[in-house]
């Protein structure tokens, strides 16, 4: 009896690193672009002589690329992780690949909030931050922060929301939480992804949030998720860090 037990416990253990390993040799621009990915389904002990049966998995998930100004004329594309000096001008564009509801809230230097926007988009949508013309690095140096947060729907208390999604973000939503560092990725620019509950806190609530994938690719940053999760209510945030030296 215990050797069966042993054998049914060692044969879902392969099947987790397996389905792990797969998911990890997909890239975030991969399953961002396609928008799905495959698992391999969990089989009983009284399935074991079928063949492993691959499933799509949908995911939702942010892409985000920097434009800075070089004349009247023309801006470029500069990677993510570009320091900047006073005068520089920048913009952010930020895609979709599902539709909801995407916040856009800025955190300065001087840790003053504001909420820039809540857009409803489509599947493919992009919202640019400004929406017209420049932001421009002035005054004293610091640390500048965007914060873009997608939802299926708008917030029913969004004022409360947005000050939940600072402050978990603020504490790396999960330095304190241990049940939820693995629901926060910074990409390779130190730019970060996070998996908040519907009321904008860390939360470990669904396992699959676990599969947060987040890539650098061609000067772009992605982030995605199991569409099913924000489905569920779960927020996916991306906090930008534009560093003004």
């Amino acid at each position: 009896m215990n050797f069966q037990f042993q054998i049914c416990r060692y044969f879902f253990l392969v099947m987790a690193i397996t389905a792990s390993a797969h998911l990890s040799a997909q890239s975030a621009r991969a399953l961002f672009s396609t928008d799905s990915g495959t698992k391999i389904s969990n089989q009983s002990s009284e399935k074991k002589s079928e063949k492993n049966i691959t499933q799509k998995t949908s995911y939702a998930g942010l892409q985000y690329t920097i434009f800075q100004r070089l004349d009247q004329e023309k801006s470029v594309k500069v990677s993510p992780s570009k320091k900047f000096k006073s005068g520089d001008q920048i913009k952010v564009v930020v895609t979709s690949n599902k539709k909801g509801i995407l916040t856009t809230i800025n955190i300065s230097s001087d840790g003053e909030i504001s909420v820039l926007s809540e857009q409803s988009l489509k599947a493919g949508s992009e919202v640019t931050v400004p929406s017209k013309g420049f932001l421009k690095f002035v005054g004293k140096t610091g640390v500048e922060q965007l914060v873009f947060v997608l939802s299926e729907v708008a917030f029913s208390k969004q004022k409360q929301v947005n000050n939940n999604i600072v402050e978990s973000l603020s504490e790396a939503c999960g330095s304190k939480n241990v049940a939820a560092r693995g629901l926060v990725v910074d990409d390779a620019a130190g730019n970060q992804f996070s998996v908040l509950d519907n009321s904008g806190k860390c939360s470990a609530s669904s396992a699959s949030t676990r599969s947060l994938v987040v890539e650098i690719e061609e000067d772009s940053g992605y982030g995605v998720l199991p569409a099913g999760d924000l489905n569920s209510g779960a927020l996916l945030a991306l906090k930008l860090k534009l560093v003004h030296e």
